[in-house]
């Protein structure tokens, strides 16, 4: 047996999805996000790159999805549209990242404090692993209905 092998066969099902599987769920994911926040996709050599107005500065810049729980934190809330923001790359990762008590205002200004508190308790709320097939069904879902943006 190669030395680290079931390290890597086991970071490649990460919650029991596989790698494949994954980046479905992110592609989908990301796609609501953007969509909702009326971004449009381009397909840049193959990459899919979203372009629209960032929610914090509003400037047209390429836009990321921003976390508001942490996924890494609260991996039952990775796929949660209600859980992200387009943020352009300056203010997601020079601002969102570097000041948790703004963003936290941010957060609360832009999704009301209801809706922010909800979150906060679905955070929470201990999970287990996500039903990924189904995550991917409503994702998919919601994309369609959303229309434009491949």
């Amino acid at each position: 047996m190669v030395a680290g092998w079931p390290m890597r066969r086991i970071a490649s099902r990460r919650a029991g999805v596989s790698r494949d599987l994954r980046e479905r769920l992110k592609n989908a994911h990301r796609a609501c996000v953007m969509l909702r926040h009326g971004a449009y996709l381009f397909d840049d050599e193959g990459r899919e790159q979203w372009r629209g107005n960032c929610l914090r500065c509003g400037k047209v810049n390429w836009l990321q999805v921003s976390h508001i729980e942490p996924k890494g934190q609260f991996p039952h809330l990775e796929f949660d549209v209600d859980n992200a923001f387009a943020l352009c790359y300056r203010c997601h990762l020079h601002w969102w990242h570097k000041n948790p008590r703004e963003a936290d205002a941010f957060s609360v200004a832009q999704m009301g404090e209801s809706a922010r508190e909800r979150l906060a308790m679905r955070a929470r709320a201990r999970h287990g692993r996500i039903d990924a097939a189904a995550v991917l069904l409503f994702l998919t879902q919601m994309r369609a209905t959303m229309g434009r943006g491949g």
